[in-house]
């Protein structure tokens, strides 16, 4: 079995993990929750504060004053701050906005609801396979998702499948860059120490895929059940894939 490239970068939704499970389950769980969680940290006096909660809670804060959205109550005093942070969350939350510090959260609250036994997280099932082969091929796996590298250790060590984490190499997230820029899949590839002609990167999304391909990335777009469908134009521009094993038997 042959393969023109030599390490894999993938996407999360829509890629290893069904969009339906994303937005109908993680997201309304991490929403949900928001409050309760929120007002655990508040409450801690500030020696039982670590530095990554006062951080979080100071750059939430940050993100509700700088908002130009009028729904999102601003921050003035620490009444209520509770309540007033849950409600910019899950406004954040249905609008699918990409902000470093909401992800954070989403990462924690995820993190308590996998530890209670309230969440397991989903991959396909061609998935797990997938990945042992390509860990005994040799071919490094990374993940680069908008998605905050804590909450993609938590996914892929909680599947269905148990952990499969331990074929995973490393993580990427927006810190990296945005998904959109191409510039961030050249910094992904330095860092891994690989080609850019090297580095085959998976994604279900459009735009990510051309601004890996103007990186200089290989691409193919998976087309899952429950994805959006794709234009014309991508469809004529990409491979397609439908399964970890047709990516497999490329030679």
């Amino acid at each position: 079995m042959q393969h023109h490239f030599a390490a894999l970068l993938t996407d999360v939704e829509g890629t290893t993990t069904s969009l339906d499970f994303v937005k109908n389950v993680l997201f309304p769980y991490a929403a949900n929750n928001s409050l309760g969680f929120l007002q655990r940290i508040i409450d801690l006096s500030e020696n039982e504060k670590s530095d990554q909660f006062r951080q979080l809670i100071i750059e939430l804060i940050n993100l509700s004053n700088e908002s130009t959205d009028p729904k999102i109550v601003k921050i003035s005093s620490s009444k209520d701050l509770g309540s007033k942070l849950a409600s910019n969350v899950q406004r954040w939350t249905q609008q699918d906005r990409k902000l470093t510090a909401l992800k954070k959260l989403q990462g924690l609250i995820w993190e308590e609801g996998y530890r209670n036994g309230s969440l397991q997280s989903h991959v396909f099932p061609d998935v797990p396979k997938a990945f042992q082969t390509l860990s005994e091929l040799g071919i490094p796996i990374f993940i680069f998702s908008s998605g905050s590298v804590h909450a993609q250790r938590l996914l892929f060590s909680h599947t269905q499948f148990g952990d499969i984490s331990k074929f995973i190499s490393g993580y990427f997230d927006t810190e990296t860059g945005p998904k959109f820029e191409s510039d961030s899949y050249q910094n992904i590839a330095k860092q891994i120490n690989c080609p850019v002609a090297n580095v085959m990167f998976l994604t279900d999304a459009e735009k990510e895929a051309v601004s890996a391909d103007e990186a200089g990335l290989q691409v193919r777009l998976f087309v899952r059940e429950g994805n959006a469908p794709l234009s014309e134009d991508a469809a004529k521009k990409f491979k397609t894939l439908e399964s970890f094993q047709n990516l497999l038997r490329i030679d």
